[in-house]
């Protein structure tokens, strides 16, 4: 048990450590004046992205879940309009922040712009 305590306590530091060289190293970085906002926007279409992807995949998941019947089954053009129905929820989703990932992202990297 101590073992593992302590383990994590290095693992903890050495994360630490990476963090404040990262940030050390960002410190020295300036951007020029006006580019934050700019960069701050790509970030989070980035992060919006992501979260599009990561909600996607969730979905698909979900769906593959489901049994489908031979009787109603629509073939390849259903299977088409499924994934791109499916594109776009994910997409709505994402972008109405209704899950929240992409804020969260855009919160821990906001601080290396």
């Amino acid at each position: 048990m101590i073992d593992t305590i302590r383990a994590q306590a290095m693992e903890l530091s050495a994360n630490h450590k990476v963090d404040a060289a990262l940030r050390r190293h960002h410190d020295g970085f300036k951007l020029p004046a006006g580019s934050k906002a700019s960069e701050l926007t790509r970030l989070k279409g980035a992060a919006e992205q992501m979260e599009s992807i990561f909600v996607k995949k969730m979905l698909d998941s979900m769906r593959a879940s489901v049994h489908k019947e031979k009787f109603i089954d629509g073939g390849m053009a259903e299977n088409i309009f499924e994934d791109m129905l499916y594109d776009e929820y994910a997409t709505t989703m994402s972008k109405t922040k209704s899950i929240g990932i992409a804020d969260m992202i855009v919160k821990q990297m906001e601080r290396y712009l």
